[in-house]
């Protein structure tokens, strides 16, 4: 990934206009129109970028009808509250199919993300873009309808927030000064219900290290990112 993003650098550079060979203009034009000129990005474009990204990635497990399952009611109104908020768009077709395919774990990015165990532990972004930490809980894949008839495949990832170290020791977290890096304290136990992600927001795994805060009993550890974009 590096690699790629020092050598579009260093294209970037000798395709300056006030530095390239007037004989050769045409061909800036036609790396322009090729690389430049769909902000959206071209597949060529994506190459050069940095295509490890989790949001431009989403997992493709397979898709088996033995796992065909259907969504407990509140999964069903947390799928349903999701895509009215993210794909307003969808969600106007109705009604939306409950029935899913569930998975134990599926692969992203060369990352195995699980259910169980501790490629369940992840950092993912919540709806108001904040950083948690959390255990998956359940995957699976949901496959909709589109305005155009065609079909949108989705994973989401049913997980479980751990709960943020309380307000009065804060403080005493010397980790969230860099929390990108060094993670954060949080205690060891489970906010009420679950949270549904979906591929674009779940980030990362961490590495648990338990550490002791001197004014509370209540075990907490401390997440350590292991992001690997």
């Amino acid at each position: 990934m590096f690699n790629r993003f020092c050598k579009a650098q260093t294209l970037r550079f000798l395709f300056e206009r006030d530095g390239f060979p007037l004989e050769l203009s045409e061909l800036v034009d036609a790396w322009e129109v090729l690389y430049q000129a769909n902000i959206r990005g071209t597949l060529l474009g994506d190459s050069f970028a940095f295509e490890d990204s989790p949001s431009n990635h989403e997992p493709t497990p397979e898709l088996k009808s033995t796992d065909l399952m259907s969504l407990t009611p509140g999964q069903q109104l947390d799928l349903d509250a999701w895509i009215e908020t993210h794909d307003p768009e969808l969600s106007i077709i109705r009604p939306l199919s409950h029935r899913v395919y569930a998975h134990d774990h599926v692969t992203r990015l060369g990352e195995t993300f699980k259910s169980s165990g501790a490629n369940s532990q992840v950092y993912y972004r919540d709806s108001a873009g904040c950083l948690c930490a959390g255990s998956i809980a359940g995957i699976f894949t949901h496959i909709r309808s589109q305005p155009d008839g065609g079909a949108k495949i989705q994973t989401f990832f049913t997980v479980n927030q751990y709960r943020p170290l309380y307000d009065d020791l804060l403080h005493l977290d010397q980790y969230r000064r860099n929390a990108i890096v060094a993670g954060k304290i949080y205690h060891n136990v489970h906010l009420h219900g679950s949270t549904l992600v979906s591929s674009s927001d779940l980030l990362y795994h961490f590495a648990v290290a338990p550490v002791a805060i001197p004014t509370t009993t209540m075990p907490c550890f401390v997440a350590l990112p292991l992001d690997r974009s």
